[in-house]
This record gives structure tokens, C-alpha cells and sequence, in this order.
């Protein structure tokens, strides 16, 4: 990569305290509107100043009846002290969804704050195993890309989505139990080491974090690479054609899904990256496509190329029974009434846009207006570059 990468340091040192007095009056505030049922706290607190607050919140199945809520970090948040603790705003799931979570989204140290005690329900044991492969297989490529930001971004950010990956690898060494990795080990001790240091010591405005940025994307291929052997090893996947398949998954990055064998690398072109998985990472992210859902229609407008695949019967069912979990979970926070919550999604990050029109502000016009510009230009240069490519 050979690219410096420099950080800004927005490091704000905050006692641990104020993280606990902040959450007890988020939660009372969030509680206080009557289609919220409960409000959950996800993952700890493990260093103030760069740990950030995780809410769930449980919306009543019979919103309509109620008034909209704004969840917005300007509504919840008084002091930029507050902006900075929560980060960003709260999860949004449906209760008749709640149950089913697991299925298709992480929820690490789950904590009841307010309201109704939810059970997450256990699926049978090959859907399990199918659930955190398909889990595994979204945080790779989403956290992947983002290694591969711009000349600047926040340390606090890097930190962050870095130290996530500690959590990927022992993930994979449940289904590995022999599987270990010197330099993933390395780069966790490094990225543990690095995110003290920034809160305990003094540091200047701007840091160079380029040597940790490339052991983040070696490692990060090194995981994609397992995930693809594990895949192999537990599906009899048949791939029936040789061509690419690329997904827009957002206006900053294009999936290529390629069949050839390949280093996984991420190429920036014209303001947006193609970042390069294997094949049967298509199947788990895009897989099933059918007319039935809003998110599938989604999924193929930005979609190029022939989805071909010859797929076990068992595998297909267990797809579809997570696909069902989660298109139960997107149609019901569409209709939540609730604005500017965080949706539980990796792999179409973007259908969240079209709640903005149930919010008919200035601002979230051209917001929509602005998405909608970006993705029509990644589509139009990525043809340009693959018909180039052709010819």
C-alpha cells in the first residue's frame, strides 16, 4: 500500500462515571415514549474516552397509533460531551423481530436497561452454523473496506472498527479450534497496546497510522481467506459460471465477487473502492433472490453481472429462514415511526434512505438527493470500467 495514512486526534478523555450518569438518563429519556417496550445496552465500556454507547431500542408492534420519535444524536444529546459518548444513534428493532436478532446481526453482552425482558431465541444447530458464517462473512467485508479510507479520519474511528476484529478472530476459532494466526495475534496485542496508550498518554493532533492500517488489511485477508476454506469444507457449493459479480454496496465501496484466484485486494477508483471476495461470499450476502421482498429488489437494481450457482438444498433453507428473519426485521422498521435510528445492517447499508421521505425536512431532501446522485455516478463509472476493461 505504501500510502501514509494520518489520523486526526479527537481523542476526548471522559471518566467512566459520566459514561454510566449519561446512560441512565438516555435510557430514561428513550423509555419515556410509550411504543418504546424496552432498551438495551450492547457491549461494554471497556475504555472510556474510546469505547462508545450501544442502545437497542424495542419498538411496540402497534406504532401507528403513536407519534413519531426522533432518535437523532442533536434530539438525545445536550453537550458535545454527549455527542461524543453516544457516537451514534441508538439500534431500532421491532419486538416481533427481537427474538430472532441473533440470527443475523452480533449482540455481544446484551443488558436489559428499561422495559420487557426478551429472550433471544436458539435456533437448531445448522442454522447456527449457517447464521455466524453468514455473520462472519458481513463484518469481513464490511470492516474489510474501511482500511482503505482517505489521507484522513478519526483515530477514535480506527480504533474502533481495528479492535472489532479481535472479536471476528475468536469468532473463527470456534469453528477452527486449531486455527491460529501469529499476525493476527500480533496485530490485536498492537491495536490493545495503541488504543491505551492514545487514552493515557499525551499525543499530538495528528498521527501517523499507516503501519497499523496495512497489519489491519493483512489480517483482514488472512480472515477472508479462512472464511472461504471453512465455507468450502462445510457446503458443496457449485459455481456455474467464471464471470465477476459486482454488488454497489454503497456509494463509497463496490463488491467483486470474483471466481479467480485472488489476493483480496481493494482498488480505488474514481472516489470509490472495488473491494475484491470470493465467490461464495456472494452467496451468503446477495442469497436468495426472489420478487418477494423490498430489500431483495433492493439488492438486485445494484447488482451487475449473473448470479449462477448450483447450492445444497439444506443451505438454501437455512438462507431463507435468516433472509425471513431480516426482511420481517427491515419491513417493521420501516414502519416503526421512528426517525434517524440506526438500522442492524451490513449488507445493503443504504435502504435505510428511503425512511427519510416519511421525514419531509430540507435536510434529509438533500441528503436523498445526495445518495441517490453518488450511486447513479458509482454505477455509471463502474460500466464505464468494466466495458474498457472488455473492449
Amino acid at each position: 500500500m505504501n500510502k501514509l495514512l494520518i489520523a486526526n486526534n479527537d481523542i476526548m478523555k471522559i471518566d467512566i462515571n459520566k459514561y454510566h450518569d449519561y446512560i441512565n438518563r438516555l435510557v430514561k429519556k428513550i423509555f419515556d415514549y410509550p411504543q418504546v417496550s424496552a432498551v438495551y445496552q450492547l457491549g461494554g465500556l471497556t475504555q472510556p474516552g474510546i469505547s462508545d454507547i450501544d442502545l437497542i431500542v424495542v419498538t411496540k408492534n402497534d406504532t401507528n397509533k403513536y407519534k413519531k420519535i426522533d432518535l437523532s444524536r442533536d434530539s438525545l444529546c445536550e453537550t458535545e460531551e454527549e455527542k461524543y459518548m453516544l457516537m451514534h444513534p441508538p439500534f431500532v428493532i421491532p419486538e416481533n423481530s427481537i427474538n430472532n436478532l441473533e440470527s443475523f446481526f452480533y449482540c455481544s453482552d446484551l443488558r436489559l436497561k428499561a422495559g420487557k425482558n426478551y429472550i433471544i431465541e436458539s435456533e437448531n444447530k445448522d442454522l447456527i452454523m449457517t447464521s455466524e458464517i453468514y455473520k462472519l462473512v458481513s463484518f469481513l467485508a464490511h470492516t474489510y473496506p474501511r482500511f482503505y479510507h482517505k489521507r484522513s479520519l478519526s483515530i477514535r474511528s480506527f480504533l474502533t472498527f481495528s479492535y472489532s476484529l479481535k472479536h471476528t478472530y475468536r469468532i473463527l476459532q470456534h469453528f477452527s479450534d486449531d486455527f491460529s494466526s501469529k499476525e493476527i495475534e500480533k496485530f490485536i496485542k498492537n491495536i490493545t497496546s495503541f488504543r491505551k496508550n492514545i487514552i493515557e498518554n499525551h499525543n499530538p493532533e495528528k498521527i501517523d497510522i499507516s503501519d497499523y492500517r496495512e497489519e489491519g488489511v493483512n489480517i483482514s485477508k488472512i480472515m477472508i481467506v479462512h472464511v472461504k476454506t471453512i465455507i468450502g469444507k462445510l457446503y458443496d457449493i457449485k459455481v456455474n459460471s467464471s464471470n465477476d459479480i459486482y454488488y454497489l454496496k454503497n456509494y463509497n465501496d463496490v463488491f467483486k465477487f470474483t471466481t479467480q484466484k485472488s489476493k483480496y485486494k481493494v482498488i480505488n477508483e474514481n472516489n470509490f473502492n472495488i473491494v475484491e471476495l470470493p465467490i461464495e461470499f456472494a452467496i451468503f450476502i446477495l442469497f436468495p433472490l426472489n420478487d418477494l421482498s423490498t430489500l431483495t429488489e433492493f439488492q438486485k437494481k445494484y447488482i451487475i453481472g449473473k448470479f449462477d450457482f448450483c447450492i445444497p438444498n439444506n443451505l438454501i433453507t437455512q438462507l431463507g429462514k435468516i433472509k425471513s428473519n431480516h426482511d420481517m426485521y427491515h419491513n417493521g422498521f420501516m414502519n416503526s415511526r421512528v426517525l434517524n435510528g440506526m438500522p442492524f445492517e451490513l449488507n445493503t447499508t443504504l435502504f435505510w434512505q428511503y425512511n427519510l421521505i416519511d421525514n419531509l425536512s430540507l435536510s434529509n431532501l438533500k441528503y436523498f438527493i445526495y445518495v441517490k446522485y453518488k450511486m447513479f455516478k458509482v454505477r455509471r463509472s463502474l460500466k464505464q470500467t468494466l466495458l474498457s476493461t472488455a473492449l
